[in-house]
């Protein structure tokens, strides 16, 4: 199913690895050798740094004295030119993120497909010893247009259960939900938030939806089968996030059948 209108505003695939006691020192050094390999593709660099100090004791009435700063490398994350694809580097993972343009979003294959190629590279450069979890993300923003409505009725397009007695409550002003679950047959973990997000403009309902599926058993340095993982991962997505909403909301999206 391919849906005209798709809701979603960026996804995300992670890698979080374990090496052994002979891993080489982190830092800026080999963040940059890894990141120089795709300069082209993506330019533009970001770090991320924390500042340990060590402050020496002063008499009363005196400055703190600032006797030793050291400087850690947390992360190194990298963008491409249009500022719809980004690649982060950490001492333990990697991440590929894509943004939604007005030009639409690249789909999961692509994303899939930067994924395992920068997953290869790190584990040629790096050497971890095993993959510690995968993860994929998904957020997607929900626009339901009010007609003059004040309020809605969210049960007719959500079926995550968000209802509250009026008669006690009164109506909803804001909502989270956010439930963790263990799909059926798998080890794998998902966790889902639905929440409401204000229009700035004030004409329209939105929602945002936040979507993790992560995996920790069974995982290899292969990118054959981490690529068969990131499959399962997103077909369960795709089901979980297809029945979170009613048939009134699931038209909204312009949903047609794909052609093979």
């Amino acid at each position: 199913m391919k849906l005209g209108k798709p809701p979603i505003i960026q996804a995300w695939v992670e890698f979080r690895f374990d090496h052994g006691d002979d891993r080489r020192e982190w830092g800026f050094k080999d963040a940059s050798s890894y990141l120089d390999q795709y300069q082209d593709a993506y330019p533009e660099r970001e770090v991320v740094v924390q500042h340990q100090f060590q402050v020496e004791k002063v008499k009363k009435n005196q400055k703190p004295q600032i006797v030793d700063e050291k400087v850690h490398l947390r992360a190194v994350r990298a963008a491409n030119a249009e500022g719809n694809r980004f690649l982060q580097l950490s001492h333990d993972g990697i991440a590929c993120n894509f943004l939604r343009t007005e030009k639409g979003y690249e789909g999961f294959t692509a994303l899939k497909a930067e994924a395992l190629e920068k997953f290869r590279a790190y584990v040629e450069m790096f050497r971890p010893t095993r993959v510690l979890e995968f993860a994929l993300h998904y957020v997607d923003l929900i626009v339901i247009p009010c007609d003059g409505q004040k309020t809605l009725n969210l049960g007719e397009y959500f079926t995550l259960g968000i209802t509250l007695p009026d008669a006690t409550f009164g109506s909803i002003q804001n909502f989270v939900v956010q439930y963790a679950a263990q799909p059926p047959d798998t080890e794998d973990r998902m966790a889902v938030r639905l929440q409401d997000e204000r229009d700035p403009l004030g004409v329209n309902a939105r929602f945002r939806m936040d979507w993790r599926l992560s995996g920790a058993s069974s995982l290899s340095l292969s990118d054959s089968e981490i690529g068969t993982r990131l499959d399962q991962a997103h077909a369960r997505l795709q089901d979980c996030f297809r029945k979170s909403f009613t048939d009134k909301t699931w038209q909204m999206f312009e949903p047609t059948p794909e052609v093979v």
